[in-house]
């Protein structure tokens, strides 16, 4: 992004704009616009509908999936918007496109949880030598709190407060560095504080060196831990993926709070991806 700031004007805003996203999404914003870029070979004023259009046939030609081709687009939208506000376009090319031919193609966002209670439980206990103990402890947080793996990432010692006998509340930022609280059980707080404490960080889960994790560190953690005790493929998010399908179908807690709790932006995103999945509901609780 600083490169194409430095080329184009009024690069307060469009680095003021950058800087407002998460890491995650500047990587994905940043790597979309230069596959982008690279196919049309020019340079942003120059951009016009017939590039984009030639873009979304050039994807759809190599069969990515649609929601590839709907993210890409997107985040080409939103950059453009951003570059038309700055004085570098005219108008948006997507929004221009999208008057004129389909730019968002259907997807099935429904998604099952790729493990059962029973199955996940089992797998959590007996955990051998220290490594096993932190990741079991960072499976447990995932699980029953729902939080993306970048929240619980960030999330800070500081930020736990009081609630109640059992549970505390930690407050986590989301998307957008958008604010919620989820509940933290007193008894796994514990653990996390025995295996994961370090005298000059803040972090709920610290490296060894006291600094934040590396987000692909804690997904190998993970994905190897699972591999070796079921034989399953299980990354950080799907743990996400069974706090809702389990809140849902299992306790049948309302979409709504669910949705709030996971911190949707609205009701009907979590409808979409989790009112019609499947889940065994002969097990009770999630006490894992």
């Amino acid at each position: 992004m600083n490169e194409l700031a430095t080329q184009n004007k009024n690069t307060d805003l469009i680095q003021t704009s950058w800087n407002a996203l998460s890491i995650e999404t500047q990587k994905a914003y940043q790597s979309d616009l230069d596959q982008f870029m690279k196919f049309c070979n020019k340079s942003i004023p120059d951009i016009t509908p017939a590039d984009v259009s030639n873009y979304i046939a050039h994807l759809r030609k190599r069969e990515l999936k649609n929601s590839t081709i709907n993210r890409k687009i997107a985040s080409l939208s939103k950059m453009f918007t951003v570059y038309v506000q700055a004085g570098n376009l005219k108008m948006n090319p997507v929004s221009l496109v999208r008057t004129m031919q389909k730019t968002n193609y259907k997807t099935q966002r429904n998604v099952k949880s790729p493990i059962e209670f029973k199955l996940l439980k089992e797998s959590l206990k007996n955990p051998k030598g220290q490594r096993d103990i932190r990741t079991v402890l960072i499976i447990k947080f995932l699980g029953r709190t729902g939080c993306r793996i970048s929240e619980a990432l960030k999330a800070k010692r500081s930020n736990i407060s009081q609630y109640s006998k059992t549970n505390d509340k930690l407050m986590v930022f989301g998307k957008g560095q958008k604010e919620r609280y989820i509940y933290l059980e007193k008894k796994l707080k514990k653990e996390i504080y025995k295996y994961f404490y370090c005298e000059k960080s803040d972090l709920l889960f610290p490296s060894e060196k006291c600094k934040q994790f590396n987000r692909s560190y804690f997904w190998q953690l993970m994905t190897e831990y699972f591999h070796r005790k079921t034989g399953l493929h299980v990354n950080p998010h799907m743990m996400r993926h069974f706090f809702a399908t389990y809140k849902i179908y299992v306790e049948k807690m309302d979409v709504k709070s669910v949705s709030k709790f996971l911190g949707h932006s609205s009701t009907a995103i979590t409808q979409d991806m989790y009112v019609d999945t499947v889940l065994s509901e002969k097990d009770a609780g999630i006490d894992l």
